[in-house]
């Protein structure tokens, strides 16, 4: 991994990295802690449209990526890769550096769509089902366990849809993160 500066980029303060993953290389952020309020700064914007969204008895909206991203990337040490591909990377102790999908949920079951090649190392689960009290819990899932599930999965397109607390119950994981959205990190 090769640093390049700690440039900013609107009101963040986050460093932009490069990272070799399969031989080619990625440019990455690695968000600081005092990119913490912008980040979340989109998350009271969803929160507010979930709010308007109840008041006219519509569903809720997905989370948004500009938030679940960059937050689980902050809180997981996770050098975060914007665009499309990859969501993220995670370097261990070791250097050996790991591709990393990211989902976020609002429901307790976690259903999501998954890809089917899963082209990733990792799949980070932003769970969200307690996000009127502000609080989340992040899990880190083996593509060994999403390939499982996504083999069950009935929907026929490149696409499966799985549940992600199903897996987490059955792998018996616990959360690697948990705390409440800019106060408290438990973890």
């Amino acid at each position: 991994m090769r640093h390049h500066s700690a440039k900013q980029r609107g009101d963040f303060s986050m460093k932009e990295l490069t990272v070799t993953y399969n031989g080619k290389p990625y440019h990455c952020e690695k968000y600081e802690q005092a990119d913490e309020p912008r980040i979340i700064e989109t998350f009271f914007s969803w929160r507010i449209a979930v709010l308007l969204a109840g008041n006219i008895k519509s569903k809720n909206p997905p989370i948004p990526e500009t938030f679940s991203e960059p937050f689980c990337c902050l809180v997981c040490d996770l050098l975060h890769k914007p665009g499309t591909g990859y969501d993220a990377f995670r370097q261990d102790n070791s250097g050996h550096v790991f591709s990393v999908e990211i989902k976020a949920t609002i429901t307790g079951t976690g259903f999501t769509d998954v890809k089917r090649d899963l082209d990733f190392d990792e799949l980070y689960w932003l769970s969200f089902c307690n996000y009127a009290q502000l609080r989340y819990e992040i899990y880190r899932l083996s593509k060994t366990d999403i390939f499982t599930a996504a083999g069950k999965s009935n929907t026929a397109r490149e696409r499966a849809t799985v549940g992600l607390a199903k897996i987490v119950e059955t792998a018996h994981l616990r959360p690697i993160q948990t705390g409440y959205i800019g106060i408290v990190r438990e973890k």
